[in-house]
């Protein structure tokens, strides 16, 4: 929440967040499978009840200039449903990060009618298909793995056939995959020709962000809003 409350100072249009799932079904903002590598918990996020993950201190190892700055500082590990709450006004592109988080995700989507705020993607191509299952056209989602691929091949081939899903608005991708470019001209081209938006994750660098621009993505995911905010 510490994090994505300085986002939000900065003027982003949606926060990117990764979903996990608490023993109890509750939706967590959380990367990792195992706790420990950032909070004083220890074992699978899965293994512990929403209650118990709220006890946890969640800036408690995240190091800084040889130091622990977040310890002791209240910062937690949010629900999803809290953190829609906070940011009524923002739009959310979730990571779902294993399968127990489908049926959940899907649930709160219809409780809250969150269909226009939020783009689901995963790198689960059964997850998305399960997602899309539930919840119809309605829900936006990006491009599974096979999506992608077929993206980038339809992008070699000038467009030649529509490589995305119906409920597919977004290619989410990195600029290159073990060394060879994804994020072309073409590949832009393409997306754009079927009407969908072209993300580039995760973009840290000022140079790097200003090229992307001018190649014509339309979403920039980066760790530091505060330059690309300050070069739009």
């Amino acid at each position: 929440m510490f994090a994505f409350e300085h986002a939000a100072a900065y003027g982003v249009h949606f926060i990117e967040t990764d979903l996990r799932v608490s023993s109890d079904g509750v939706l967590h903002c959380f990367h990792d499978s195992f706790l420990d590598r950032t909070t004083n918990g220890v074992g699978p996020i899965g293994s512990l009840t929403a209650r118990d993950l709220g006890s946890l201190d969640a800036g408690y190892r995240h190091r800084l200039d040889g130091g622990y700055p977040f310890r002791g500082e209240g910062i937690g590990i949010p629900t999803f449903a809290s953190v829609l709450e906070a940011f009524p006004e923002h739009g959310f592109v979730v990571d779902v990060k294993n399968d127990g988080v489908v049926k959940p995700l899907a649930q709160l989507i219809k409780e809250r009618d969150l269909e226009s705020r939020l783009v689901v993607g995963s790198f689960s191509t059964p997850r998305l298909l399960r997602l899309r299952e539930i919840c119809g056209r309605e829900i936006a989602t990006s491009t599974g793995p096979g999506e992608t691929v077929r993206a980038i091949v339809a992008g070699r081939l000038e467009g030649a056939f529509d490589p995305f899903g119906s409920t597919t608005v977004a290619l989410q991708v990195p600029v290159s995959w073990y060394g060879v470019p994804v994020v072309t001209k073409e590949l832009v081209e393409v997306a754009h020709r079927f009407e969908k938006l072209v993300h580039v994750w995760t973009i840290n660098e000022g140079y790097e962000i200003i090229r992307l621009i001018d190649l014509g993505v339309d979403g920039i995911i980066t760790d530091r809003p505060d330059l690309a905010s300050s070069l739009m």
